[in-house]
């Protein structure tokens, strides 16, 4: 007895659709490109590309700074204002600082601030002119007090000198010198004090050449 469509002629196998075809080529590519991404990653981060990422690139920073070691400085560098007036002056020895002053303006005064190597202010002198520019008072002072004062007054001109009184400031008392000067800029008297107590009147008169023929002692 026969049985239609039963015998056994082996086992055929079903051929994929299109659509499986286009998968499988499409996952076969994407385990080619992971597999070449990674080893494209392996070969970069062997070359320290990854290490430089998000860092200053230090050659370009070391060729636009120069160390502060290493730069050269004149031994007396000035720092002027828009006007021209001294701002600051620094002071160097074999390139490292050795000092500098400090000019500071209020009005028709100004100070002058000197300072050592290491920084420590070690004297100021502060001037301050009238409205021809010559010093009406200028003083010396070291981290502590002052030593010497100036003190001038002039002839209408605002520059011939007329009297100059300086006076020195000492542990022990004050030592002032008082000069009178005539039109010419000759001295005519000189005093000196001591505590404001005049030790000394010196008057000097002089010849049609300007020299001087007599020193007469007035306080005996």
């Amino acid at each position: 007895m026969y049985y239609f469509g039963r015998e056994n002629h082996g086992i055929m196998k079903k051929k994929p659709s299109y659509k499986a075809e286009k998968y499988m080529i499409g996952a076969a590519i994407a385990l080619l490109v992971i597999a070449f991404a990674g080893v494209l990653f392996l070969a970069l981060d062997s070359a320290g590309i990854f290490d430089k990422i998000g860092k200053p690139d230090e050659t370009t920073a070391s060729d636009t700074t120069i160390p502060t070691a290493e730069i050269i400085h004149d031994d007396v560098e000035e720092v002027t204002n828009p006007d021209g007036t001294p701002k600051k002056i620094t002071y160097y020895k074999d390139n490292v600082y050795n000092g500098s002053i400090d000019y500071v303006y209020d009005g028709a005064t100004v100070y002058e601030v000197h300072f050592d190597a290491d920084d420590k202010l070690v004297k100021s002198i502060k001037k301050t002119v009238n409205a021809a520019g010559s010093i009406v008072y200028e003083s010396h002072s070291n981290a502590t007090k002052i030593l010497t004062e100036v003190e001038i007054s002039y002839y209408d001109d605002l520059v011939t000198v007329w009297k100059k009184l300086t006076t020195e400031h000492t542990d022990d008392k004050d030592i002032a010198t008082k000069e009178l000067f005539s039109e010419d800029g000759l001295l005519t008297e000189k005093y000196e004090f001591e505590d404001s107590v005049e030790v000394s009147h010196i008057v000097y008169t002089y010849d049609e050449n300007g020299e001087i023929v007599k020193e007469e002692e007035m306080l005996k």
